[in-house]
């Protein structure tokens, strides 16, 4: 019977993992931000030649950054004291998820989560869904960054309007849920475009 005593208490080995500081392993730590990673992107130019090298360059900090991302977050995983923490990044990184079908979103998703998710992870529920809503994977992944005024003049120039992939996910699938009790807006001007 010398055993039971030596295990751990269940409650108490769970609590003593909620440390914010068990929240940032330092392989992720390590990881280059997502203001590094876009600042070592081309400026943008026009032109198809332009437009061309930015997208390539993009697809190489993806094929470079996904997998050092994967492997970070694998090995903070694998070596931790504290696998509820790790398995509350899983879920809320799956839960507010950006996919990596994008070439410039791949490369950030290691930043989306230690940026927008680890940091919130003990804190308010708020703060960690304007954390994740407001962060560049997120507003690239669901095109909030071609969203354009239906009033402005590049809006009616373009005939183009607002972007409702953000709100709707917001509303959908991180919040109220599809049956959450909203109207969908009926407005031509707020329909996607």
């Amino acid at each position: 019977m010398s055993w039971r005593r030596s295990a751990p208490i269940p409650r108490a080995w769970l609590k003593a993992q909620l440390a914010p500081a068990d929240a940032m392993p330092a392989p992720v730590a390590a990881l280059s931000g997502t203001a590094a990673r876009l600042d070592a992107l081309p400026t943008p130019g026009t032109g198809p030649d332009a437009r061309r090298t930015w997208i390539e360059a993009a697809l190489k900090m993806a094929r470079q950054d996904y997998p050092q991302d994967a492997a970070a977050r694998l090995q903070a995983a694998i070596a931790t004291d504290a696998p509820l923490v790790e398995r509350l990044v899983a879920f809320w990184s799956n839960h507010f998820t950006v996919s990596a079908v994008r070439p410039l979103v791949a490369g950030m998703i290691g930043p989306f989560e230690a940026e927008a998710i680890r940091p919130h992870l003990f804190g308010g529920f708020v703060d960690l869904l304007k954390s994740a809503t407001l962060h560049p994977a997120m507003l690239l992944y669901l095109d909030n960054a071609t969203s354009i005024g239906p009033d402005s003049r590049a809006g009616q120039k373009r005939g183009k309007g607002l972007n409702e992939n953000l709100a709707r996910e917001l509303m959908e699938l991180h919040t109220l849920g599809v049956d959450g009790g909203y109207t969908r807006p009926t407005s031509p001007s707020l329909r996607r475009s």
